[in-house]
């Protein structure tokens, strides 16, 4: 439009001026070899538009041309700034996340290559400490060793001694599994809190802690027992295959009971925690008449009062019933159990203490620890006494040697005392207290004693017999 107001050969005022500008602006772009910071800025190209290119010299045009490479290179340089800032962001993010993710795959790589390692040396120790356990608890039961060297002979003076050393060596094994176990479920613990093993150490999380379970409920420790119980109930909430593990977990027992003569009524009790630390009995009910077919009962400690078809007086059968077991019992029920006495029937039942070695070792007790009668007895309500001895010293021969065990004097628990035939007939009682002073009574007199204000007297028949050894009965 331009050129058309202004016929080819006249320029503008204007257009002179742009020119001018432009032969300036190029000849100072030549003076300083091309340089770039001598290239004009787009607003000046806009003012140099007006100027016809025929008109303009080849250094001109070179100089216009290279100032509209440099402005477009310029424009796509702060386009790309645009589109690279944030792709710089994000992979500086997105690298930064790598990195974390790349390291908690290792840390719950390590945590899980850790845990397997301490689980495989558990399970490995928990194998050989069922093997000592059995051995140490042979020895307390006077029963044949099954593998131990060092093992006393049943009844040997020194079966106790290399009892109580094996079963501390158990104890020490022992702990040394746990600490396995403890280790697996630690690592496992840590590997879950990075949130990205889900799906391999929740398993082996639960086997961990329900071998602890199971370990904890082999040595009766019930504290221990109910903290893992609670544990597994806790990770099972929401584990795939959860009613699996329930089913694992509450999995009851089984019992089938026979009895001769058949036709026996069976009662059910259970023993449950009174709150205060001690048991009480809680009726179940009757399963029935003999024979029973196998009864699913919750694992737990019952007791069984069978009582015979046409008897009055049952038999009372104490019973662990463990987690997923089936018990078996074939009871000969007596016709008749003296005054006085009560029937031990066969079968397996708690034997020892759990309480802590000291008062255990104390108190002459085994570990508690499941023991098994293979046959029934009768045993005393009460204590054997000296009538009972009495009785059956008369019973005898009277040359029999069993007369003469307590005519020299016998050292008891309290003193040492005698017992004989007094002349005339009858039988003479002596006791020599720790004062060293002798109480004497024949029979039908009492005991007394001097020095008392209370109790001074007392029925020397109906003590409990002392004097006598095991030795001395067998």
């Amino acid at each position: 439009k331009q050129r058309a107001e202004h016929p080819r050969g006249r320029l503008g005022i204007g257009q002179r001026a742009v020119r001018q500008r432009v032969e300036a602006a190029s000849l100072e772009w030549e003076r300083l070899v091309h340089s770039r910071e001598a290239l004009w800025g787009q607003r000046q190209l806009d003012e140099a538009q007006t100027v016809d290119d025929a008109r303009l010299g080849a250094r001109e045009r070179a100089f216009l041309l290279a100032s509209s490479r440099a402005v477009r290179r310029q424009s796509w340089r702060r386009r790309l700034a645009v589109l690279l800032v944030p792709l710089a962001l994000a992979l500086g993010y997105g690298g930064l996340h790598l990195r974390e993710y790349l390291a908690d795959l290792r840390f719950v790589s390590e945590r899980l290559l850790e845990a397997r390692q301490s689980l495989a040396q558990g399970r490995a120790l928990a194998t050989q400490l069922r093997v000592r356990r059995e051995e140490a608890l042979a020895q307390f039961d006077d029963r044949p060793p099954t593998a131990s060297g060092r093992a006393a002979k049943p009844g040997h003076p020194e079966s106790r001694r290399v009892a109580e050393e094996q079963w501390s060596e158990v104890l020490a094994l022992l702990k040394e599994t746990e600490g396995a176990y403890t280790r697996a479920t630690q690592a496992l613990e840590r590997a879950l809190e990075r949130g990205r093993a889900r799906e391999e150490a929740r398993p082996l999380l639960l086997e961990a802690t329900y071998e602890r379970l199971l370990l904890a409920e082999r040595f009766h420790h019930e504290g221990t027992r109910e903290e893992l119980r609670q544990r597994l109930e806790h990770l099972i909430e929401d584990t795939e295959g959860a009613e699996r593990w329930r089913r694992k977990l509450v999995a009851p027992a089984s019992l089938e009971l026979v009895t001769e003569p058949p036709g026996a009524r069976v009662l059910v009790e259970r023993y449950v925690g009174d709150g205060q630390g001690g048991l009480r009995r809680e009726t179940v009910g009757e399963l029935g008449l003999t024979p029973l077919a196998a009864t699913a009962l919750p694992a737990g400690s019952y007791r069984l009062s069978v009582t015979r078809p046409g008897g009055t007086e049952p038999l009372l059968l104490p019973l662990l019933l463990t987690r997923g077991d089936h018990e078996r019992l074939h009871l000969v029920l007596p016709q008749r159990v003296p005054p006085g006495f009560v029937y031990v029937a066969p079968g397996c039942f708690l034997l020892g203490s759990d309480e802590p070695a000291q008062v255990r070792v104390f108190m002459n007790a085994a570990p508690l620890h499941r023991y098994c009668l293979d046959e029934g007895y009768l045993i005393g309500r009460t204590e054997v006494t000296f009538q009972d001895w009495m009785d059956y010293l008369e019973a005898l021969a009277p040359g029999a040697a069993a007369r003469g065990i307590l005519e020299e004097s016998r050292l008891g628990p309290a003193g040492a005392v005698t017992l004989g035939q007094a002349p005339g007939g009858g039988w003479r009682f002596a006791f020599r207290n720790s004062s060293e002073s002798v109480l004497t009574a024949r029979e039908g007199e009492p005991l007394r004693y001097p020095d008392r204000h209370e109790r001074r007297t007392v029925d020397w028949r109906q003590l409990p017999l002392t004097g006598v050894s095991a030795e001395d009965l067998q």
